[in-house]
């Protein structure tokens, strides 16, 4: 494989260096690395590392018990890492993708990770990410997009700028959901599609004209009214991996971590506490037999019961957290924080074996799954 090959001598000539590329003299810097991947040790160690995560992700696809895994797709890459140097022309490097601010957070988000660059993919013939489409479809039977209104159009923001400063750059979304539909198509796969926050009006209606699923998430939907019905076009869920547990939203320990990072000042904490009684309270009108619990003390009842309201839904897939499923108070991720959160390096302090033995874990999956064969839909 050539671009297993070339990854790999990328990987083995910046362990020598010690440096990113952009510190690498011009010739290497461009592009140009001397010599074969199989006459380089480094080199055939990081080609080692690639055989086998693809053999594992292969062995792992074959098992799933749905037919397949369920892959993400994140919104960019490491603008240090291998993509951005060979196919520099098909980012733009020197800003980064993110949000403006919104009412979940209020200073705006810096994602990193630089954005493709509309006319630079077009002129390559978007050969880049038509591979990333086809390598993502290779091993997933379903594929989350994340932030799909990348489709249409990103928030540029320059390097060095807060994410107030940034601007909204359009893309031409018909030929993504080309690339995307085709090598989904080809591939058997289900595609869906994370819609949330601020949604232009034309992105929900061309997903399903590409034949997308939406996002449905409780936390975002549950209000004065209960836990209203998902779409039956969806993917429904309690909430995200940037978004708080089940047992962190139900208690509303995210809102003073919000106040704590100066995402929201003392009165706002104070506003959506309030609103969070009011869907404790609201809850149990849409969910039979949950007891209302005003003060939060109970979030397993309220778990297990927004869950088989949306294993009983219409929904297409439904999906449960491990995190929620054992009560987890921190999130995986807050957006826009740095390493002292630990994002993504918390680990539990059990294997695979043992957690799947566990009875809030087990008897919470049977029930949902036992739900949702009754009701003839989707998948879980």
């Amino acid at each position: 494989n050539r671009r297993a090959a070339d990854y790999a001598r990328f990987r083995a000539e910046a362990e020598r260096r010690g440096a990113w590329w952009g510190a690498w003299p011009e010739t290497e810097r461009n592009g140009s690395l001397p010599g074969s991947a199989l006459d380089d040790d480094r080199a055939r160690y990081h080609l080692f590392a690639q055989w086998v995560a693809a053999e594992q992700l292969s062995e792992a696809a074959g098992r799933a018990s749905a037919g397949g895994l369920i892959l993400d797709l994140p919104i960019g890459v490491n603008g240090a890492g291998y993509d951005v140097w060979r196919e520099r022309n098909s980012f733009a490097p020197e800003v980064a993708a993110g949000a403006p601010p919104d009412a979940f957070w209020s200073q705006g988000q810096d994602w990193g990770a630089p954005p493709p660059h509309p006319h630079g993919a077009r002129e390559a013939r978007y050969r880049y990410h038509d591979e990333v489409f086809r390598t993502l479809f290779r091993y997933a039977a379903v594929a989350r997009i994340d932030h799909v209104i990348g489709l249409h159009r990103l928030y540029w923001v320059p390097r060095g700028a807060s994410p107030k400063d940034g601007v909204y750059v359009r893309y031409r979304a018909e030929e993504w959901y080309a690339l995307l539909s085709i090598a989904a198509n080809e591939a058997g796969a289900v595609v869906a599609g994370e819609d949330l926050g601020t949604v232009p009006g034309y992105v929900r209606p061309a997903m399903k004209a590409h034949g997308l699923l939406r996002t449905y998430v409780a936390q975002r939907e549950a209000g004065t009214a209960g836990l209203p019905e998902p779409p039956a076009e969806s993917v429904a869920a309690l909430n995200t991996h940037d978004m708080p547990t089940w047992a962190g939203f139900w208690r509303g320990a995210d809102v003073p971590l919000r106040e704590e990072l100066g995402l929201i000042d003392h009165a706002e904490a104070e506003r959506i506490l309030e609103t969070r009684r009011g869907v404790r309270g609201a809850l149990p009108a849409s969910l039979p037999g949950l007891v209302a619990d005003p003060d939060g003390e109970d979030p397993r009842a309220s778990l297990e019961a927004s869950l088989e309201r949306l294993a009983a839904s219409k929904a297409a897939i439904v999906m449960a957290s491990l995190g929620d499923l054992l009560l987890e108070s921190d999130p995986q991720n807050v957006p826009g924080t740095g390493p002292e959160r630990l994002n993504w390096r918390r680990r539990y302090p059990w294997t695979l074996e043992e957690l799947q033995q566990r009875p809030e874990v087990a008897a919470t999956l049977e029930r949902i799954d036992r739900v949702r064969r009754q009701r003839g839909a989707g998948e879980t």
